[in-house]
């Protein structure tokens, strides 16, 4: 029932401390056999218990964006480049008019930088807005992200970052043109080629940008099937149409009393319109309000204390089972004439997974068991019911056993045949009007219970998600580019091609396969990486292998099937080109 929280000296390690705990275990271990075997500590951070999964997926995040910048980058330096080409007559101009390659340089630098701190105080302009739809989609169960803030540390770093990538990514297009020669570049008058080496950076850069791209959308594809998988998963229970009531009792002073209490709200509950079952449980599924574990040992069938196992305990009372559509299995349900006022009596219920612990090729019903050391408090099984998940949607469920017991502090469960949110307010009400004395802590559907245990796997998915689409628009734009660039390059060798006989449509299968080559090499790299990378994802993943293949292959098609809609509207138009123009200025 209880955590042990301790704070390390200046001069301890988690490590150290690990290792020190795990010698005491194996100590205690060997001087209490009968109670300590098999038993062990865990320690755990304070900061990762309270970030808990969002901690893990804060560097992915991280990396997501690292990758959207990059094939941003990409994208320009490819424009920087093919802009280059257009602009050769023009450098060419300032060259022969005794303009320096230094200088050449240093002006398109600044071009880049000014292009890079527009772009980045455009983003900062959008990023409150963003920020707040990140804290809707987190909600309150990722820690601290209602704190997050767009502070000066975060404009500070984005102005930081906008100038890096311009030093970074401008430098090579800079470079590139200032090596203009101006007597060639003349010479050539109105017609502008690239030139093998600059349509070979295109194409190199192209590539990177669609590997970047496979990563990202094999990532988001795993974390999105993953979650599927998660929540189409049989739960044991239905948690639609049911309110779980979180109830304290501070005003009561015998648990006689709290029975007596429970009785007349259970009765005025099932009284309204529309409510189908009513019943009362320790600690309500995914909850972790109060459990704790009781060592079980079967009647005339003793076992050493270390090697009995271990049941979860419940207390449940009313309709519980009912109420949240847990199926019977086996056996009948508990009576409300068993219930007793004063504690809890001699009948339990067990879940499939005790029921087979326990009493394993036969039938559980009518088994007896008892607990904890007192051996006089002999249990007998009444029922089995379905397996729930109580813990977490990514566990097993627990070997589990029902006592009928009704205690302050149980919560109230609610099933009704009308939505849950239009009865919420007459069963806080009915609350009240029960007695003024109960403090209703919480009240809220089951659907939202069970979405709250996945919230930061949601927030995660949802992100990367995002990080992907925006990778693949902006990857799509890309290639579009490119290919439209380089088809413009090439307009005078497709006039050419027409003037000896090439039809349109094999120009158009021509750019078509050069641009699905490149798309491929990039899928190959992608694929490459993503074998790598998302092994990073498998503390993320419920039911689903990181090196996925149907997955990865449908990412693949995807983009190869959005790389050639972007390609075809330029190879389109290398078609379309007339032989007559596009060899008119040779």
């Amino acid at each position: 029932m209880f955590l042990v929280v301790g704070r390390l000296k200046p001069d301890v390690t988690e490590d150290a401390a690990r290792t020190e705990l795990a010698a005491l275990g194996q100590r205690l271990a060997t001087d209490y056999p009968e109670t300590n075997r098999r038993w062990s500590f865990e320690l755990i951070s304070f900061r990762d218990q309270v970030l808990g999964r969002t901690r893990q997926g804060i560097p992915m995040l991280a990396a997501a964006v690292a990758a959207v910048l990059l094939i941003c980058c990409v994208n320009l330096a490819n424009l920087l480049l093919a802009r280059g080409v257009a602009r050769q007559r023009e450098l060419a101009v300032r060259l022969a008019l005794g303009a320096g390659r230094r200088r050449l340089v240093q002006s398109l630098m600044i071009e880049s930088v000014l292009l890079s701190l527009l772009g980045g105080g455009f983003g900062i302009a959008l990023a409150n807005g963003a920020l707040q739809g990140i804290r809707v989609l987190g909600s309150a169960n990722v820690p601290f992200i209602r704190e997050a803030t767009v502070d000066g540390a975060a404009v500070l770093f984005t102005a930081g970052l906008a100038l890096l990538t311009a030093l970074v990514f401008g430098l090579l297009p800079a470079l590139r043109q200032s090596r203009v020669e101006a007597a060639d570049s003349l010479r050539t008058g109105a017609r502008t080629t690239g030139g093998p080496q600059i349509r070979a950076w295109q194409r190199g850069l192209l590539v990177g940008q669609i590997a970047v791209v496979l990563v990202l959308l094999a990532s988001a594809g795993l974390l999105l099937e993953s979650f599927r998988r998660l929540m189409a998963q049989d739960l044991g229970y239905k948690p639609q149409s049911v309110i779980a009531l979180d109830l304290g009792m501070p005003g009561f002073q015998t648990n006689e009393e709290i029975c007596r209490m429970y009785r007349a709200l259970r009765a005025r509950l099932a009284a309204m319109p529309g409510v189908d079952a009513v019943g009362t449980i320790s600690s309500t599924p995914l909850t972790g309000k109060w459990t704790f574990n009781e060592k079980a040992q079967v009647v005339g069938q003793p076992v050493p204390e270390a090697e009995r196992p271990l049941l979860a305990a419940t207390f449940v009372a009313f309709d519980y089972f009912q109420a949240l559509g847990i199926p019977l299995m086996d056996g009948r349900f508990f009576r409300d004439a068993e219930l007793k006022d004063n504690g809890y009596g001699q009948i339990v219920i067990l879940n499939q997974a005790a029921a087979t612990v326990l009493f394993p090729g036969r039938s559980a019903v009518g088994g007896r068991f008892t607990v904890g050391s007192s051996k006089e408090r002999v249990l007998e099984v009444v029922g089995v019911v379905k397996d729930t998940r109580d813990v977490r949607l990514e566990e097993k469920p627990q070997p589990r056993f029902y006592w009928q017991y009704a205690f302050g502090g149980a919560q109230v469960v609610v099933r009704s045949a009308i939505p849950s949110r239009a009865l919420m307010p007459l069963v806080r009400d009915t609350v009240q009007q029960t007695d003024p004395r109960i403090k209703l802590d919480s009240l809220r559907p089951m659907t939202e219970i069970v979405s709250a245990t996945v919230a930061e796997r949601r927030f995660l998915m949802a992100m990367l998600a995002t990080y992907a689409a925006l990778a693949l628009g902006i990857a799509t734009v890309g290639i579009f580019g490119v290919v439209a660039c380089q088809v413009a390059q090439r307009t005078n060798e497709f006039g050419i091609r027409l003037a000896l006989g090439a039809s349109p449509r094999g120009l158009l299968r021509l750019v078509l396969m050069q641009a699905g080559r490149l798309v491929l090499t990039g899928l190959a790299i992608g694929l490459a990486f993503s074998f790598a990378t998302n092994r990073l994802l498998s503390s993320q993943l419920f039911g689903l292998s990181p090196h996925d293949p149907f997955l990865l292959m449908t990412v693949s098609a995807l983009l190869l099937v959005v790389a050639l809609l972007a390609s075809f509207l330029p190879a389109r138009r290398a078609a379309k080109v007339n032989p007559m123009e596009a060899l008119r200025c040779e």
